[in-house]
């Protein structure tokens, strides 16, 4: 079996439908049965990106295809743009070519976004565990102004008891 890239710079999502239309549409080029082509990768990069497995044999005579230029509506009409075979570019419908400066500068831009994403979002991870440690200290502190409080309250109750006793005991003499 032989990988084979299939990317359009015109769309960007693929449904299930438009994979199995995709998967078809080869298949009948090649003269193979559907079941022979299998998609097995369908990934945004600088385009969308499909990766088609098919037999060696008939990615060969894919290639030939390509390279004596043959036009291939089917494909086109579903917005593929290029297909790659062997590290070997195809472009179907005559657009320029984004250079791979530019995919993998485009790449490393995503690549340097992700990584101060996670760097922000480590940063934000840290800062909520020092602000989870100072809210449980807090919690603590008013668990103890609690426990103060009701005792406070507790004395201030005997002491009402005990005066309200010490003035029964003062206005019966």
């Amino acid at each position: 079996m032989q990988a084979c890239q299939i990317s359009s710079e015109r769309r960007k999502s693929f449904r299930k439908n438009d994979q199995r239309t995709l998967r078809d549409r080869v298949a009948n080029i090649l003269g193979v049965p559907h079941e022979n082509v299998i998609i097995i990768g369908v990934e945004l990069v600088a385009s969308l990106c499909v990766t088609l497995l098919i037999p060696k044999t008939y990615a060969d005579v894919f290639q030939n295809m390509l390279k004596e230029n043959l036009q291939f509506e089917e494909l086109t009409a579903l917005s593929i743009d290029w297909i790659c075979i062997d590290d070997q570019e195809y472009n179907l419908t005559g657009t320029d070519e984004i250079s791979k400066a530019e995919q993998q500068e485009k790449i490393v831009s995503i690549k340097d976004l992700y990584k101060e994403k996670s760097q922000l979002l480590e940063e934000t991870e840290l800062q909520n565990l020092e602000l989870q440690k100072n809210l449980d200290a807090v919690k603590q502190m008013l668990d103890i102004e609690k426990k103060r409080r009701i005792e406070l309250e507790n004395q201030c109750k005997l002491q009402n008891n005990v005066y309200k006793r010490f003035k029964k005991e003062v206005l019966v003499h």
